[in-house]
Order: structure tokens, then C-alpha cells, then sequence
């Protein structure tokens, strides 16, 4: 595990050193929210308190879905 504060996070994606993907985990120290990223930056999954999520969803530049997975049920 790599700690980094949050303004570096985009200098772990440097092509130059080799590093082509994003990191695939993270959050901050208190677990309070967490970013699942995909290795190739096709989609980032974002888990946190409602109003984490509402602020991202009323972002402009951003393209945002809710994401509600049936549960089989057994």
C-alpha cells in the first residue's frame, strides 16, 4: 500500500515512468469513502456518504450513473 495526499494522486498515472494505469484502490486514512478506478480508466466506481455522491452527480463535467445491482435472491 502506497500513501499519497490527495493532489498527488494523478502523478501515480505517469506513461513517461511506465505507469499506464490508474491505482485501482483508494481512499483516505479514515475510510470514510473509497474510488474503485479500472486499471485503463474506463469507468470509476464511487462509494461514500450521500452527499459525496450528490456532489459528484451535480458536477458539469462529469458523466455519472447509479449503479443499483439486483440481488439474486437464494
Amino acid at each position: 500500500m502506497q500513501e499519497v495526499e490527495l493532489g498527488e494522486v494523478a502523478t501515480l498515472v505517469q506513461p513517461s515512468l511506465g505507469r499506464v494505469g490508474s491505482p485501482s484502490n483508494w481512499s483516505p486514512i479514515d475510510r470514510t469513502w473509497m474510488v474503485f478506478t479500472d486499471w485503463d480508466l474506463w469507468a470509476t466506481k464511487v462509494s461514500g456518504p450521500i452527499e459525496l455522491i450528490e456532489s459528484i452527480r451535480s458536477a458539469p463535467d462529469l458523466e455519472c450513473m447509479i449503479w443499483n445491482p439486483q440481488v439474486p435472491k437464494i
